[in-house]
């Protein structure tokens, strides 16, 4: 170590071993202190220099700036873990004569506190599946914080509610126990199992951990509880009741809702809901009978109220917490991207162009040929910047959703479930040489992708945007954006058709409301086409060093839920608009393009613009026909030749085909045609689509379409009893 390193590690030991000094000193002091939580709080305060005491003795004696790993040597493990209990011991033996079992607001702190160490020990080892690891998160001061904030509030709560309590208790026990009962009810019905319920069976599909929000979801159901019993304590007689009683009865409602009633939810693929009015009114009609039994119940069993209203109250609390504790192994058991930050794609190369030879395909997402139709009805001039290219306007996409589209698109195999999805994702790209060929001759592959799993392991190895070393290097959590999302949640889960469609989101939209803010050192690629238009505008199309790049960019295109204008910007507050960001995702395509020919490299490169599928559908059969656009421009092709329309029978299969034509690749002829000479022998083909059956809001199975002639016309569409039921892989 230099003489710098040395005098700043000195620095460093000398106030840590100071300041832990002084703090215990003080512990020391029984004249200071008269309640256990201002020891626990100094107990976390010491907890801090106590941790840096040890790792700068550590980085001392090592002489280096490793900190041994409890894996490396067990002593460390005991070690710390006796010095941390035994100077809790300590603090608690100088103050043993201050205990008293009479304070519940330090004793129920001195509870709180244990669960949250315990409960993040937990959280941490399953993350990061390494004790040392989860000891270590444990101690670093942002987490002793939190924690120590969350016994501070619990105990203000708690000392100063039990001065108010003084006044809540002038009535009998019976109704303070009834008022607490249903409280407790509407907290856990409203804003505790649905949450729980919902991220536990989607965690994978989200990108924040538990980690990150649990102490702001206590705090925030802390203050619900909190808020209701003060307001209920202000109400007196007949008024309190009236509000017990509704409390009660809608607590009850939207459980049912939420457990029974809700078989016509809607995928949540930001798609706007839309429930016929025969639905909402049928529904709007059980919530009056609901509300109608239970009040008659109330009124008839007029000397047995109290007893109702606590024990179906407590009753339906139980429930819910062993229905929410039930899905925790399940839980457990998944790995969860939210805790992940490694192994993804980058923005890497994004912003770039190869100085010679350029291969791009734009993937917008959900862009049906009707979209572009509907465009053209506004502005007839829409596809003009499309110079030497080809639109084939009647193509088939083989699935209805991203998933298998995207990896079937790359590699031409289908997938019914009947495996895991990287079992099969690794298969069907290990299968398709088409990948290993373009890399062999010299093209930089690049995959800007959201979801990295869509791509095999053996060509992300060879992809030069695939990183397994990022780090989040700053993250914010927004508390009132965790509001938000329970709200969104809750709301639409428990709310009669008539309002859910009010609600309604995904799990990008509540993940951006989650994480206001997140910076890797590699930063990740997220479909997100309005934070994509914004960079790019800031740092231009650049001429890479490389000689040759392939880059596949999927981006969110036509996909709900509209966030963008026709000039890229986002709007907020669902007030978007679909014809504008139909307009908005090709504009951002067009810039690039324009880009391209200002560096003089248009007419050198390829560039196919489609979709993974065309407008989706969550019905149990096809009403319409779906296309996804196509248009291809191939090298040697530039900006004096206008747009094409093809009539030919085009397949999402046809892409590898036609790129291995214009690239001299090996490919199976199986596979499908190139698009760009087929001989007439589209005319005599059978496509085929793979259409998602989605029954009471879930996909179920795929039913088999065979399409003979046009798939323009939807009568050329034939439905076969071709089923493939997902299974235990779905």
């Amino acid at each position: 170590m230099y003489m710098s390193e040395w005098l700043t590690m000195g620095i460093v030991l000398f106030i840590a071993a100071l300041c832990g000094t002084i703090i215990t000193v003080i512990l020391s002091n029984r004249k200071k202190f008269a309640s256990r939580v201002q020891i626990i709080a100094s107990w976390i305060i010491n907890c801090y220099f106590e941790f840096w005491i040890l790792n700068c003795f550590r980085v001392v004696l090592l002489k280096g700036n490793t900190i041994l790993s409890y894996s490396e040597n067990i002593f460390l493990l005991f070690f710390d873990l006796i010095f941390m209990i035994l100077g809790m011991y300590v603090i608690f033996y100088f103050h043993g004569d201050k205990i008293s079992k009479g304070r519940q607001a330090e004793n129920v702190s001195l509870l709180i506190m244990t669960v949250c160490y315990i409960a993040l020990f937990v959280i941490n080892y399953i993350q990061y599946h390494n004790i040392n690891a989860a000891i270590y998160s444990i101690l670093l001061p942002s987490k002793n914080f939190s924690i120590g904030m969350i016994v501070f509030v619990v105990y203000l709560i708690l000392t100063y509610g039990c001065k108010v309590s003084l006044l809540w208790q002038r009535g009998s026990k019976a109704e303070v126990e009834v008022k607490y009962a249903v409280i407790s009810l509407f907290t856990i019905s409203i804003f505790v199992y649905p949450v729980l319920e919902t991220y536990l069976t989607n965690s994978e599909e989200f990108s924040f951990s538990p980690g990150q929000v649990w102490y702001w979801y206590i705090l925030f159901i802390v203050f619900v509880f909190v808020g209701v019993s003060i307001f209920c304590t202000l109400l007196k007689g007949k008024l309190k009741d009236i509000f017990l009683f509704l409390m009660w009865s809608l607590s009850i409602c939207a459980y049912i809702q939420g457990m029974f009633l809700n078989n016509k939810l809607f995928l949540m693929d930001g798609k706007e809901a839309e429930w016929s009015i025969e639905v909402k009114i049928t529904n709007l009609i059980m919530w009056c009978i609901l509300l109608g039994v239970l009040l008659c119940l109330y009124r008839i069993m007029k000397n047995s109220q109290k007893s109702i209203l606590i024990y179906s109250s407590v009753a339906l609390c139980v429930m819910q917490l062993v229905g929410g504790i039930s899905l925790l192994p399940n839980f457990m058991s998944h790995e969860n991207k939210g805790m992940v930050t490694n192994n993804y794609l980058s923005t890497e190369g994004l912003y770039e162009a190869a100085k010679e030879d350029n291969i791009l395909i734009f993937v917008l997402d959900t862009y049906d040929v009707d979209f572009i139709e509907e465009v053209l009805e506004q502005k007839p001039d829409f596809l003009d910047p499309l110079k030497g290219f080809t639109y084939f306007p009647d193509t088939v996409s083989q699935f209805s959703r991203t998933f298998p589209s995207v990896p079937y698109m790359l590699t031409e195999e289908l997938y019914f479930y009947e495996q895991s999805l990287n079992e099969y994702v690794d298969s069907a790209f290990e299968g398709c040489s088409f990948w290993k060929q373009m890399n062999e001759k010299g093209y930089q592959l690049y995959f800007y992708e959201e979801d990295e799993n869509y791509i095999g392991e053996s060509v992300k190895q060879m992809t030069a945007n695939y990183t397994e070393q990022g780090h989040v290097i700053k993250e914010k959590i927004s508390f009132t954006g965790c509001v938000e999302a329970i709200v969104r949640i809750n709301n639409y889960r428990l709310f009669p058709y008539a309002l859910k469609e009010y609600y309604t989101y995904t799990s990008g939209m509540i993940s951006d409301l989650v994480v206001k803010e997140r910076v890797l050192d590699l930063p990740m690629f997220v479909a997100d086409d309005v934070e994509v238009y914004k960079q790019f505008r800031k740092n231009g199309l650049q001429i890479s060093e490389e000689e040759k790049a392939l880059r596949f960019i999927h981006l969110n295109g036509a996909h709900a839920p509209y966030v963008m204008t026709e000039n890229g910007t986002r709007v907020n507050n669902g007030a978007g608009n679909d014809i504008e960001q139909y307009i908005g995702s090709m504009n951002l395509v067009y810039d690039y393009l324009k880009s391209l020919k200002e560096l003089g490299l248009y007419e050198k490169s390829t560039i196919i613009i489609t979709a993974d599928h065309g407008e989706n559908y969550v019905t149990t059969q096809l009403e319409e026909n779906t296309n996804p656009i196509l248009f291809i421009k191939p090298a040697g092709v530039g900006m004096d030749k206008e747009m094409q329309i093809s009539d030919v029978y085009a397949s999402q299969n046809d892409i590898l085909p036609t790129l291995s034509e214009i690239y001299g690749i090996k490919y199976n002829e199986e596979w499908g045609l190139n698009l760009l000479s087929t001989q007439e022998k589209d005319k005599n083909r059978t496509r085929y689509h793979y259409y998602a059956v989605v029954e009471n809001g879930l996909q179920t199975k795929t039913r088999t379409y065979k399409i003979e002639g046009s798939s323009l016309d939807f009568c050329n569409w034939h439905a076969t009893e071709e089923y493939h039921e997902f299974g235990k892989y779905y």
